[in-house]
């Protein structure tokens, strides 16, 4: 008998299948074709894969990435402002409520999701920086003096006409020589002589300042209740809980295999969605028949307008209508309570600090949390007490202050909270030891925490008349002064910065029963003490026992000074805890302005903004009386965010760029009037950063007041008789700090714990964990260096070393181009006539430069392929002889394996594989089901053109030599005889 081999290849074609028969396209890596005739495959046969066409789009490209779109194996808590707008009866939105809303609650809301590896799933802050442009350092009492006009910008700021806060930072009640304030983070700004020569404001330096949003914000008399703003004298706009203003934004691109220039383009057209396009318009009457179009929003998911503060809201009438007085000064009468006062009085002074920025928000967050009474219960502005009093002139350097926190662990977890955060911003730590700040020196982030504790009593902290302990805050927020008396000048009301005894090699440590004598500190700093009247164990904190700002420190002896009753003792009922106000020591907080005054420029007397419209209606031919319609109303709105956000591809690396908004060269306020003969700049369009800008009039803030008008130098007469003017940069502007930015976003949470990271989009695209968890605050300027050591994520303008050159100028502010370090320039000038010295002029050249923004570049290359072959598997075999991937994903055996090393256009291609698999038993199969999947045991993303090619190879024996098949057939017969 002759022995050969039969051969049958058996098609398996996606497009010819059972499912695309019936367009069903759900799931295109599983199908079924029926076979014409029943396949016999019986004993010793032999099934293998002849060759494999799978089709997946983008596959055989080769700078394709591979996204598989599966869901990453645990869900994400994410926590975000939930905003909740609410119009109230008889507010119109088309009148006079640019908020768009009449009340606007701002809430954090926990949700956790899931998350796939084609998503990005993150949480965006905003920010505004310190650039005293569209914005003002709080706090503030009132800032546009409508009797001063246009002079309200060569004004020196002051506090008894332009409505500065009355707080004194550097004034200590024990000693003039003693400030005890952050010296270093302050600026004595130009004032008058009637406030002595002294306005301290905290620095223009471009910090990032991360907005806030309010509780629960009024913006009409018709949403309010009887009671829903804050009892006279608890009425300081920080009596509220602020949040950090947080987004959760959602991204996704398509699974399977995209090109890195797709997958950058995607991600920045949805990170730059308008969400927003509307024209708000004005309707005095409800039915006017033409509404007046007031503004144009385009609104993106990065980029929105916010409600800020304004002169129309911000004025010296809504100031003292909102705190129930009877004028802005500091006299008895001043400060007498009005007659008529009702709660909602004044309420549009209050309605603009619906969004704040803080330069800490981290601290603020924590710190509010650990205000509680004995009860435990929370309670915001008026902080929290101390227990029992203590003599202090008897105090050493173990005598403990005792809180009114119950000790346990979730009080101390309290505290440590508030502790840890302070490790961000240890600037307010070492500003201690400034020569200028009044403390001993020696504070270091590892000897030292801190916590705010009030200097008086209520008596003389109160701001209410008769004095009430209820109504006494922790600090003092600077608005007005106590009712019940006239404080005198070396009166310090703000709380005091206490340092704290703290250890840190106990800083994570929790002690049940910690024993002063053997050194031992709950958390580096908490004690336990016991409370014989409740027989309860409360914690204790160890002020005395500081290194160097301990028994006799300085401010030991301001508490000492400030103490109450004989002997001295700080009194049990003493505010402490977190200081909440605008101006508590080491806190910083900015307010957002809009920017319009109803005379924006002080250089002409004719220049003004009245906001003011008369429209005639047209089918009248203006034979009536045109309505008026009022704009300042509406002119409270402000762009805060990033207007251009970008994930861009370089050829190698993803990166992130602009997700800050650029400072543009800009032009002035007057630039291209026809009368004023001030030209446009015709590159204004170009992104710069700017050092010692001069003055373009755009906006109005009190923080650049007063506004700085040019020099105007008279030379000597030999050199020439006619004067000339040089720019001033603004002396309220940090000199020699950059300043790049309008204002931006930061990525805060990105939704991806370290061990999914690499499985994740963030890693897929070639971003580490490392790079967006590090070490750096949200305050630090980007750089290459630390580029890569972000633990928020946002962006400025790049700088680099070979910008140095441009920085050595002329007096005139032109470029020499060369490797000079740059100083202020002195320039003599002389009478009118030339001939006689009259003055030095200190002369500091501006500087721009054009620019572009810092890159954040993904520390690794992204990841091309993520799964190096597929698994084909079929019916057509008994039993599972491949051991790997997932368990029970699919009762099919796999047949084949196709490595993607042959790839192009759409398809990978496989060869005919070795694997041959010998069947055992008789099947008899009618169609034949494939599936193709990842090495996982995933389906395969593939597409509706894929095919499988099958062998069946079958053993036969036969014969082709008839007549010697009968002759052996013959041979066997006679044998068996």
């Amino acid at each position: 008998m002759d022995q050969y081999t039969d051969i049958q290849i058996i098609e398996a074609n996606r497009l010819h299948s059972e499912e695309a028969k019936s367009g069903n396209d759900e799931n295109t890596s599983l199908w079924t074709n029926n076979l014409q005739d029943i396949l016999m495959l019986n004993p010793k046969d032999q099934v293998s894969v002849h060759g494999a066409f799978i089709s997946e789009r983008g596959v055989g490209q080769s700078t394709s990435i591979e996204i598989k779109g599966e869901e990453l194996p645990r869900e994400h808590i994410f926590t975000y402002t939930n905003l909740s707008r609410t119009i109230a009866s008889g507010d119109r939105i088309d009148f006079e409520l640019p908020s768009r809303a009449s009340i606007i609650t701002g809430e954090n809301k926990s949700e956790s999701l899931k998350i796939k590896d084609n998503q990005l799933k993150f949480v965006i802050n905003y920010f505004v920086p310190a650039n005293a442009q569209n914005c003002l350092h709080l706090p503030r009492r009132y800032m546009w003096n409508y009797a001063q006009e246009r002079a309200n910008l060569t004004n020196r700021d002051d506090r008894n006409t332009q409505g500065a806060t009355r707080t004194y930072y550097n004034r200590s009640n024990y000693s003039l020589n003693n400030l005890l304030y952050q010296a270093p983070a302050f600026y004595n700004t130009l004032t008058t002589a009637g406030e002595g020569g002294e306005l301290l404001k905290p620095l223009n330096d471009n910090s990032r300042y991360t907005l806030m949003i309010r509780d629960k914000t009024f913006f009409t008399e018709n949403s309010l209740g009887t009671d829903d703003l804050p009892e006279v004298d608890m009425r300081d706009p920080e009596n509220a809980i602020y949040r950090t203003y947080r987004e959760l934004k959602e991204i996704e691109i398509p699974a399977g295999f995209n090109s890195p220039e797709f997958i950058a383009t995607e991600i920045s057209r949805q990170l730059q969605n308008i969400v927003n396009d509307q024209v708000i318009v004005q309707d005095n009457s409800g039915s006017d028949p033409y509404p007046q179009p007031f503004m144009k929003l385009v609104e993106s998911e990065t980029y929105k307008a916010f409600y800020t503060g304004n002169i129309d809201d911000n004025t010296l009438n809504n100031f003292i209508y909102y705190f129930n007085l009877e004028g802005s000064g500091n006299s008895s009468a001043n400060k007498g309570y009005r007659s008529g006062h009702t709660n909602a009085s004044g309420f549009e002074w209050l309605r603009q600090y619906g969004i704040i920025a803080c330069k800490y928000p981290e601290l603020y967050e924590k710190g509010r949390l650990i205000n509680q009474d004995v009860n435990g219960s929370y309670t915001g502005i008026r902080g929290s007490e101390v227990f029992n009093g203590i003599n202090i002139t008897t105090a050493t350097s173990d005598t403990p202050l005792k809180l009114v926190y119950e000790y346990n662990a979730s009080n101390c977890q309290l505290l440590k909270d508030f502790f840890d955060a302070q490790k961000l911003y240890p600037e307010i730590i070492t500003n201690l030891n400034d020569s200028k700040s009044g403390y001993n020196d020696g504070c270091t982030i590892d000897n030292t925490r801190w916590i705010h504790i009030n200097r008086h009593d209520e008596n003389k902290q109160s701001l209410a008349k008769p004095v009430s302990y209820n109504k006494t805050q922790l600090g003092y927020g600077g608005y007005y002064e106590p009712r019940s008396y006239v404080p005198d000048g070396t009166t310090q009301l703000q709380s005091l910065l206490l340092p704290l005894y703290f250890d840190h090699t106990q800083a994570e440590t929790f002690y049940e029963d910690p024993q002063l004598g053997l050194n031992q500190f709950t958390y580096g700093c908490i004690g336990k003490w016991y409370e014989s009247g409740t027989k309860k164990y409360y914690i204790a904190i160890y002020p005395f026992k500081h290194a160097t700002n301990g028994i006799g420190s300085p401010p030991f002896e301001e508490l000492k000074a400030t103490g109450t009753g004989n002997p001295v003792e700080i009194e049990g009922g003493r505010r402490i805890g977190f200081d909440m106000h605008f101006n508590a020591p080491g806190m910083y907080y900015i307010l957002p302005l809009s920017g319009y005054t109803t005379h924006p420029t002080p250089t002409s007397s004719y220049s003004s903004q009245l906001a003011i419209y008369n429209v005639n209606d047209p089918t009248t031919n203006g034979t009536t009386t045109a309505p008026e319609y009022l704009g300042n109303p509406f002119q409270k709105l402000l762009y805060i965010g990033a207007d251009n956000p970008q994930l861009n591809w370089d050829g190698t690396n993803f990166n992130f760029s602009s997700l800050h908004t650029s400072m543009n060269r800009g032009n002035h306020l007057l630039g291209g009037l026809p009368v004023f003969g001030i030209s446009d700049d015709d590159n204004a369009q170009d992104q710069v950063y700017k050092i010692n800008p001069i003055e373009h009039y755009n906006d109005w803030t009190p923080d650049r007041c007063p506004y700085a008008n040019n020099y105007t130098i008279q030379p000597f007469h030999v050199i020439g008789s006619d004067s000339f003017e040089l720019p001033r940069p603004n002396t309220n502007l940090n000199p020699y700090t950059i300043f790049d930015q309008l204002c931006g976003i930061m990525i805060q949470d990105f939704g991806v714990g370290e061990d999914l990271w690499t499985r994740s989009l963030w890693g897929l695209l070639g971003f580490s964990y490392k790079q967006f968890h590090g070490t750096n605050n949200r305050l630090v300027r980007i750089q290459r260096g630390n580029a890569d050591n972000l633990s928020v994520i946002t962006t400025n303008a790049e700088v680099v070393e070979g910008d140095t050159k441009i920085f050595s100028t002329n007096w005139a502010s032109i470029p020499m181009y060369n490797n000079m370090i740059q100083t202020p320039f002195t320039i003599k000038g002389y009478n009118a006539s030339g001939t006689t010295f009259k003055d030095y002029n200190k002369v500091i050249p501006n500087i721009i430069h054009k620019t572009t923004s810092m890159t954040i570049i993904a520390d690794n290359l992204p990841t091309r392929m993520i799964r190096g072959y597929y698994t084909i598997r079929s019916n057509i075999l008994e039993g599972t002889p491949f051991i790997g991937g997932k368990v029970n994903n699919t009762n099919m055996p796999v047949v084949g394996v196709v490595n993607k090393i042959s790839n192009f256009g759409d398809f990978t291609f496989g060869e005919e594989s070795s694997l041959q698999f010998t069947i055992t038993k008789p099947i008899r199969l009618a169609s034949i089901s494939v599936s193709v999947h990842d090495p996982d045991g995933s389906y395969a993303r593939t597409s509706e053109q894929s095919t499988i090619l099958f062998k069946i190879q079958r053993p036969v024996e036969s014969t082709f030599n008839i007549a010697q098949a009968i002759l052996q057939e013959e041979q066997q017969r006679q044998m068996k005889k």
